[in-house]
């Protein structure tokens, strides 16, 4: 058995076989940690530029500040309506969802198709829809994984 090889650094004594990986490792977490301020600034910094209300501060608000502690409880869609023709508007929301993926049903339809791909906004329009009865499915994420998906919602598009 050949004889074992240990370094002094500065992060503590590590074995010569562990120290790219544990060097590399330390070097990953300083970056991370120097982008975690930045981000954290640049979000400090946004808020500060929008009004509360407007679009642009509804977006900066949503994008969390800290890591979720368990996962997204189920989704609900509070609102699925057909205010013009082609038309359909979805307001969906989930206690700990962060970001959604929305589900369509077309008339005719054999299964679901994805129309909003992680969305951080909880109101979705859709646009262009054919005439008839389509069926929406709201599936909620966060850093803790993926929550239940919606009860399904029907909306008559003229």
């Amino acid at each position: 058995m050949p004889p074992l090889t240990l370094i002094l650094t500065n992060e503590g004594l590590l074995l010569a076989t562990e120290q790219p990986y544990e060097l590399a490792q330390g070097k990953i977490h300083k970056i991370k940690a120097g982008w975690d301020d930045f981000i954290t600034a640049a979000l400090a910094q946004g808020r500060g530029q929008f009004l509360a209300g407007t679009p642009e501060r509804e977006v900066i608000d949503a994008i969390p500040t800290a890591p979720a502690q368990q996962p997204p409880a189920q989704a609900v869609i509070t609102s699925a309506t057909s205010p013009a023709a082609g038309e359909a508007v979805l307001v969906y929301d989930a206690e700990r969802g962060t970001s959604f993926d929305v589900f369509r049903k077309g008339p005719g339809d054999a299964d679901f198709i994805k129309v909003g791909d992680d969305l951080i906004v909880k109101t979705l329009t859709l646009t262009g829809l054919v005439a008839g009865t389509h069926e929406f499915k709201v599936l909620p994420r966060n850093s803790r994984g993926t929550g239940p998906e919606s009860e399904v919602s029907a909306v008559n598009v003229a």
